[in-house]
This record gives structure tokens, C-alpha cells and sequence, in this order.
């Protein structure tokens, strides 16, 4: 199992919320097309509007907590990732110029 599996986690959710947020989006916006298209009676329209505009505060809603969780997912990345075994290798180089020797590297 992965090391930051909470991370990947939250990203995955994340991810699907703002899927299913973008489904509702579409959803809301066909409803409402399709209520000023047809020549159905008033009520019905308004019924059509107001599944559109129930569906589109539910995708508001699950794509805020969707956008929530993938900054969720960043920061607890981000302050896993310090806590990382860094590599032991070390690297040095030694250079000659014309004032000198150069000696650098790097840990």
C-alpha cells in the first residue's frame, strides 16, 4: 500500500465529487432547456425549473466539498512529503581555474 494512502484517498473522492457535480451541472442545464422548449403547461415548466435549480445547488454543493478534499489531499501530501527518507548519497567536484582550485557539492 502506498505510503500517503490517506492523500491518495481524499484525491480519488475528490475527484468522483467534482464528477458527480459535473453530471448535475449538465443535468440541471438539459432540465432547463427542455422546460423553455416544450410547449408543455406552466406548472410543468415550473416543475422542470425547479428540478434544474435543485440539481444545480446539490452539484454547487458537492463540487465545493469535492474542491475541499482535493486540497485536503494536497496539504496532507505536502506535509507527508517532508518526512520522506532522503537519499544518503553525496556528490562533491573539484574544478581548476585560473585563480585556483574549486571545490563544491552537494548532500
Amino acid at each position: 500500500m502506498p505510503r500517503d494512502w490517506l492523500a491518495l484517498s481524499l484525491a480519488g473522492v475528490g475527484i468522483g465529487a467534482a464528477g458527480v457535480a459535473g453530471y448535475l451541472f449538465a443535468d440541471a442545464s438539459h432540465l432547463h432547456t427542455e422546460a423553455n422548449a416544450t410547449r408543455q403547461s406552466q406548472e410543468q415548466r415550473n416543475e422542470l425549473h425547479d428540478q434544474a435549480s435543485t440539481r444545480r445547488m446539490l452539484g454547487t454543493v458537492i463540487g465545493l466539498g469535492g474542491a475541499s478534499l482535493l486540497v485536503a489531499a494536497a496539504v496532507e501530501y505536502a506535509i507527508h512529503s517532508r518526512h520522506r527518507v532522503r537519499s544518503a548519497a553525496a556528490s562533491w567536484n573539484i574544478e581548476v581555474t585560473s585563480n585556483g582550485v574549486v571545490v563544491f557539492g552537494g548532500f
